[in-house]
């Protein structure tokens, strides 16, 4: 997608929601969540969010429930925050983009409303995490497979 049909697309969603009250899906914000919001410099919201996240798996982690109920609950807490962001992305975008041009963001020479190096930082933050959801379900299988093989000897 070029960078002309990017902001094709945000100039749509923008007039849908000042003239019309429409707020538009957007794929983006869907699929990439947190990550979106770092390259779009929402970095105020990607902080919540992820502050968000870490304390409930915290707080999850100390009530002494189990890991696969632990992650179930992630998996439910960040697939509801992708749908939420899928909705409402482009809301939350259009107030950042109106509150920068408040203050003038707009009018300095070199302002870029995207930034390559939060999206690769937050690629790279996405990736670990990933690995770590990968690396507990296999920790699950093997507690499993380790409490049938001990039931199993004991009869």
């Amino acid at each position: 997608m070029s960078k002309d049909s990017r902001a094709g697309y945000y100039e749509k969603a923008f007039r849908d929601l000042e003239e019309f009250n429409v707020n538009t899906w957007n794929w983006a914000a869907f699929f990439f969540g947190i990550v979106w919001m770092l390259y779009r410099k929402m970095y105020l919201y990607a902080v919540i969010a992820g502050c968000t996240f870490t304390s409930c798996i915290f707080v999850l982690d100390a009530t002494g429930m189990k890991k696969c109920s632990i992650d179930a609950i992630s998996l439910l807490l960040v697939i509801a925050f992708q749908l939420y962001l899928g909705a409402c992305g482009n809301l939350l975008y259009y107030d950042t983009v109106k509150a920068k041009i408040h203050k003038g963001y707009h009018l300095l020479n070199r302002y870029c409303p995207t930034s390559l190096a939060s999206f690769l930082f937050a690629e790279g933050f996405f990736v670990v995490w990933i690995a770590e959801i990968v690396s507990r379900f296999i920790q699950i299988q093997k507690t499993v497979k380790c409490e049938v093989n001990t039931e199993t000897i004991r009869a």
